[in-house]
């Protein structure tokens, strides 16, 4: 199709029957700081009853307008309904209930000028004089702040509802021939996305909405909202950290609270009425409670239990240090008895023990793990891992990352520590980490000496992470990926350290499960002390604190 002379954007714009909030969008239309001959407007009405446009009247456009109506209810379809009847090398998406500020098309178009594809996201916010009740004043006053937060840093596809969104066309029309007829306007965000189009943030095109905001509309949308990510995620691995990976990122009481209503099937109707009964400041706290609650149950409801587990439950990934007799056992020497019944533990549970790379594979590719996984990491590289550990980790075909202090290899612990068990312990030689490697026992850096690196130097900072790494590499012939933070303590210098040399992923102690949501440099581990019992291990792989 051949675009007409000084056509730049094409406006789209679904309603139903908004009467005179859809004059209004219109009449801020003819208000923009921007060449009329320069974008169209493609209204498409939506179902039988529509009455949208009879409000119109005579109003007279400076921009060319196209009316076109359909039968069905289907925003999805609609949209691309008129986006094939589009004429302009950028289609820019609108709601029909809000005024548009002077400079929205235009800075739109502006996005768009280069012909290279993205999403240009405007900020939507809405007005205040719509709420009646507690609820809806709350769900205003969290939406225009998260309005207000998502120009201020990076957007992401997830945060695309095409209120006030552009997109180049040439990338819908692909997207379209490879996508089915019905699907959501999240599955066209996610597939934009994965075609190439970056998400750029444009604070000066603004809309102010308004709209029917009653509570029980709300409630629905929320859990709309959790139906539809499940189902996407189903479908799209990739896509379920952007639209699942942040459950476990509440306060611990909140997520416990979720769990246990979800597992009451407790409607969030009458969470959403108590919530009047809240002091004046705590009501928004409750908001983003229900809110949150509403849009999890909706997810939950269209996930198979093994699904929900794998994505809401997270990745234990256990830290050891030595391996002892009996008599040995302090926090960091675990008894090789001990040991073997933690492993026998996993077992009988169900649990399937995966390398971190794995796990770091998966979260890179922006995909939840596999279902009851576990991963075990060793730090330092004392002797004992090859002559305790690493049998009964054979018996079990379990695999394992232990994290080598290179410029000690073959030496001994003697940076210390709190516990004098394991200073003086024998380290691994090069020849025996060369004869251990395999793809079952991977190895990864733990910096050259084990300083505190908060207290090291810039000068010795690179050469204690990278230089590490270095060390390794030479001794394995192989790259080296990991790396864990010594005594589990980590500031931005050393984080920056760890990003400069190269690394895929950092381990920490955390004593909690990894998450979805987890910077994969900051990487949470639970300790595993040789002072556990095996009911205290077993309660730390669920719940992770001491």
């Amino acid at each position: 199709m051949s675009e007409p002379d000084g056509l730049r954007i094409s406006v789209v714009i679904v309603t139903r029957d908004p009467a005179e909030p859809l004059r209004r969008c219109l009449e801020s239309l003819c208000r923009q700081d921007f060449d009329p001959a320069a974008f169209e407007l493609i209204l498409v009405e939506e179902g039988p009853d529509s009455r949208g446009v009879d409000f119109l009247g005579g109003l007279e456009t400076p921009y060319r307008l196209q009316i076109l109506h359909r039968e069905d209810r289907d925003r999805a379809a609609a949209r691309r309904a008129g986006v094939e009847l589009s004429r302009a090398p950028a289609c820019l998406f609108l709601c029909d209930r809000g005024t548009a500020s002077p400079e929205l098309v235009a800075a739109h178009a502006a996005a768009h000028a280069d012909g290279r594809p993205k999403i240009g996201l405007g900020k939507v916010t809405l007005d205040e004089t719509t709420s009646r009740g507690w609820y809806e004043s709350a769900h205003v006053a969290s939406w225009n702040q998260r309005a207000a937060r998502l120009l201020d840093g990076e957007a992401g596809w997830a945060d695309c509802d095409w209120g006030n969104a552009s997109v180049t066309r040439r990338a819908l029309v692909d997207i379209y021939e490879r996508q089915a007829n019905g699907r959501s306007d999240a599955d066209t965000a996610f597939l934009l996305s994965r075609a190439g189009c970056v998400v750029e943030c444009l604070p000066t095109a603004a809309i102010a909405r308004t709209g029917d905001l009653g509570r029980n509309k709300l409630l629905k949308d929320a859990e709309a909202r959790g139906a539809t990510a499940a189902r996407l995620a189903r479908e799209n691995s990739e896509a379920t950290q952007a639209l699942l990976g942040w459950f476990g990122g509440s306060s611990a009481s909140e997520v416990l609270a979720r769990r246990i209503l979800l597992a009451l099937r407790f409607p969030p109707a009458p969470l959403a009425a108590a919530g009047r009964l809240l002091p004046q400041r705590r009501r928004q706290t409750g908001f983003e409670f229900v809110d949150r609650y509403a849009f999890w149950r909706g997810a939950r409801r269209n996930l198979r239990r093994s699904e929900w587990a794998r994505i809401t439950h997270g990745t234990p990934i256990l830290a050891y240090h030595a391996f002892g007799t009996r008599s040995e056992r302090e926090r960091f020497v675990v008894p090789a008895g001990a040991f073997s019944m933690q492993m026998r533990m996993l077992s009988a549970l169900g649990f399937r023990v995966i390398g971190v790379e794995e796990l770091v594979e998966a979260q890179r590719r922006k995909e939840a793990p596999p279902h009851r996984a576990i991963a075990i990491t060793i730090d330092d590289g004392y002797r004992d891992n090859r002559e305790l550990a690493e049998p009964i980790l054979s018996r079990h075909s379990y695999s394992a990352t232990i994290f080598l202090v290179s410029g000690r290899l073959g030496g001994v612990n003697d940076w210390g520590g709190v516990d004098r068990a394991i200073t003086g312990r024998q380290l691994l030689t090069e020849n025996e980490v060369a004869e251990m490697s395999s793809p079952s026992i991977r190895f990864g850096s733990h910096t050259r000496t084990h300083p505190r690196l908060s207290e090291v130097v810039d000068a010795q900072l690179d050469s204690e992470v990278g230089g590490s790494r270095e060390d390794i590499e030479g001794t394995l012939g192989t790259p080296v990926g990991t790396f864990a933070y010594p005594y589990g303590r980590r500031d931005e210098r050393a984080t920056a350290a760890v990003r400069r040399a190269g690394y895929s992923a950092a381990f920490t102690t955390g004593d909690r499960r990894f998450r979805l949501e987890d910077d994969l440099l900051q990487v949470p581990r639970i300790e595993v002390r040789g002072t556990d019992s095996l009911l205290r291990f077993a309660s730390r792989l669920w719940l992770g604190a001491n």
